[in-house]
């Protein structure tokens, strides 16, 4: 049995984990896959086939983030770019785990996109808000697809990935000047 005083938090552990995804994601997106990298190869939790449509659409979700965040960062000032790096970061670690997961099961990861339409924000707060529009649609497709996914362990990824979404969105609706948490129980519409 594990003692009270050597165990995690949720937060720690979501910290450890988030930090280790991000660096593998650093390390190269499309080179930090399981058959590149041990440590994902050995993910213990297997999604089924009839997942795969599902996974494919977060993924899809995750790559118009990244792109955003991408996108974004240059144009905004050093306090906004940290966050958005950040949030960059936390994208690509999810495009690790969820093309590992995909991959693992036999599936085919379905392929980013040269380029998405952002349309053409100006100045800060018109690039929050297109950030914000595209986190509330990634939390409303982690929402969507939870209780769809087959295997508890895969819906557990999601669910924590759809965790970390909310919380971008809490950042992002500060930035926005807006309630960072409007309603007791997210739904993404807020």
């Amino acid at each position: 049995m594990v003692g009270e005083s050597s165990r995690l938090s949720r937060r720690d552990l979501l910290g450890v984990t988030g930090a280790a995804g991000a660096a593998l994601a650093l390390a190269g997106c499309e080179s930090v896959t399981a058959s590149t990298n041990p440590t994902l190869s050995k993910l213990a939790v297997k999604a089924n086939q009839s997942d795969m449509s599902i996974l494919n659409g977060l993924l899809e979700v995750e790559y118009l983030s990244a792109y955003a965040y991408t996108a974004a960062t240059p144009l905004l000032d050093r306090a906004q770019s940290r966050t958005t790096r950040q949030f960059l970061h936390l994208e690509l670690a999810h495009i690790t785990v969820l093309h590992t997961l995909i991959d693992n099961a036999g599936g085919k990861p379905v392929a980013q996109r040269s380029t998405y339409p952002l349309g053409h924000a100006q100045g800060a707060r018109e690039l929050f808000s297109v950030l914000h529009r595209i986190e509330q649609e990634s939390f409303r497709r982690y929402l969507a697809a939870v209780p769809r996914l087959s295997h508890g362990g895969v819906r557990g990824i999601a669910a924590a990935i759809m965790g970390n979404e909310g919380q971008q969105l809490t950042v992002l609706r500060q930035n926005l000047g807006l309630d960072p948490v409007p309603t007791a129980i997210a739904t993404g519409s807020e």
